[in-house]
């Protein structure tokens, strides 16, 4: 478990399997916004092989899931071992990153 307070964290698997985006498991629950213009909500950036990729959380017909940004629809990406992921935690309550 990773924990993750309020503003900019870095995280990320440091062994074992990849894990999708949509798959990650949380101890608390991440902040879900509804339209991005709010910016209530948690994100996620990765850079990968040097292209950014951002992901964030909004609730799509009443359910919470991660949308990546360039698509605009829920992640289907996989966080490679050893990546380096900023995770941006809008809510103050405690959250845990699970990998």
């Amino acid at each position: 478990n990773i924990a993750v307070n309020t503003s900019w964290n870095i995280i990320g698997p440091s062994q074992g399997k990849d894990v999708g985006v949509s798959e990650l498991t949380f101890d608390g629950t991440p902040s879900v916004g509804s339209r991005p213009s709010q910016a209530t909500y948690d994100r996620m950036v990765v850079l990968d092989n040097g292209v950014w990729r951002s992901f964030s959380r909004f609730n799509q017909n009443g359910t919470p899931v991660w949308i990546d940004s360039a698509t605009g629809q829920p992640a289907t990406y996989d966080i490679q071992t050893g990546v380096g992921v900023y995770y941006f935690r809008y809510g103050e309550d405690p959250l845990k990153v699970n990998f």
